[in-house]
């Protein structure tokens, strides 16, 4: 018997996993960090150590070399990097994606299988979805997929898959919609 609100540890683990990947991905993306109050680390103390060892340092020239190595600023020349890193993923993955969407509109057709646009209708009144999705199949693709923030489309590789797998199928896109997953 399964009660309404708890859920089963497979699901509970799935989602555990989905949102530790999500917090680390973010975590990657932005380049920015939280700073703590309280230092971990007190300059005091490090002081004298450093006013030490630069007393007894006979090599001016490496002292020299050092303190030119440190006053460097070397996290902007990595943050000039990281930014001009980030412009080109995105750009290149922006461009694939415009090309897979032209490719899937050029090459799709709408589905005329009565029966299958019957069962889209049904699976969408049973998981309350109001909004209208449309059918199309797509030779081009490997797998259905579901593509469109505004005007969302499920498209399949083939007009002839069996019933029950067209279910399953449909119910899964629906539920990438109803979580929001194009986002």
């Amino acid at each position: 018997m399964r009660i309404p609100g708890i859920h089963s540890g497979e699901e509970v683990k799935a989602k555990g996993h989905y949102y530790a990947w999500l917090v680390i991905i973010i975590g990657l993306i932005v380049p920015f960090r939280f700073h703590l109050p309280v230092p971990v680390v007190s300059m005091d103390a490090l002081l004298p150590v450093l006013e030490h060892i630069s007393r007894y340092s006979t090599d001016q020239a490496a002292s020299h070399a050092t303190a030119t190595a440190v006053a460097f600023p070397w996290f902007n020349l990595a943050g000039s990097f990281w930014i001009a890193g980030v412009i080109v993923f995105l750009t290149y993955h922006t461009i694939r994606h415009r090309c897979l969407l032209n490719m899937m509109k050029r090459w799709s057709a709408e589905c005329t299988d009565g029966q299958a646009l019957h069962l889209l209708q049904d699976v969408q009144a049973n998981m309350k979805i109001t909004r209208q999705v449309d059918l199309r199949v797509c030779p081009g693709i490997p797998s259905p997929m579901l593509v469109g923030f505004v005007r969302p489309v499920i498209f399949l590789p083939s007009d002839n898959i069996p019933d029950n797998e067209l279910l399953f199928i449909l119910k899964h896109e629906l539920i990438h919609l109803k979580r929001g997953d194009l986002g």
